[in-house]
């Protein structure tokens, strides 16, 4: 396997706060709509859940391998809500880029 570049740990931060804002509106999307949910339905938004928090998972591992030099207060960079008060300086990076994420999209929209 070739050795490839380390991507930059802004970058990471970036994907991260895009993982939180879908992983939110999944949430809520469930929350909200799984009484119309059939039970297979139910089981395939579970699993595609279960998906993204794997793909969370091995981002966090990548990133961490890469940028082995991290703190702890970079544990959260692909976990975590928008709803709390920021952990940390990283968290409260990642929430303002989850948001102004948010607003791009909506920006885009118009």
């Amino acid at each position: 396997m070739k050795n490839r570049k380390a991507i930059p740990v802004e970058q990471y931060m970036k994907a991260g706060a895009m993982f939180r804002l879908t992983k939110e509106l999944l949430m809520k999307l469930y929350a909200e709509k799984s009484p119309f949910f059939s039970a297979a339905d139910r089981r395939r938004f579970d699993k595609a859940l279960k998906a993204v928090n794997e793909v969370c998972s091995a981002a966090d591992g990548r990133m961490f391998k890469e940028h082995p030099e991290l703190s702890n207060d970079y544990l959260d960079v692909f976990y975590g809500d928008l709803d709390h008060e920021p952990m940390n300086a990283v968290d409260a990076g990642v929430i303002e880029m989850a948001r102004e994420a948010l607003d791009e999209l909506f920006r885009e929209a118009n």
